[in-house]
């Protein structure tokens, strides 16, 4: 198994609904950056959204 590129990353946005989709695709793609797997992918970005709703 690859070793997961490690960047600290800090973001901060409104919790806004309507940005949901820009902020979930950008999660999406940063977790294929670093080398998660589809399910951890999926598990960032439920909780990205649950924060944002």
């Amino acid at each position: 198994m690859e070793e997961l590129l490690r960047l600290p990353m800090r973001v901060q946005i409104a919790s806004d609904p309507a940005q949901l989709p820009i902020v979930r695709a950008t999660v999406e793609r940063v977790c294929d950056v670093v080398g998660l797997d589809d399910q951890a992918g999926d598990k960032v970005a439920l909780a990205v959204d649950e924060a944002l709703t």
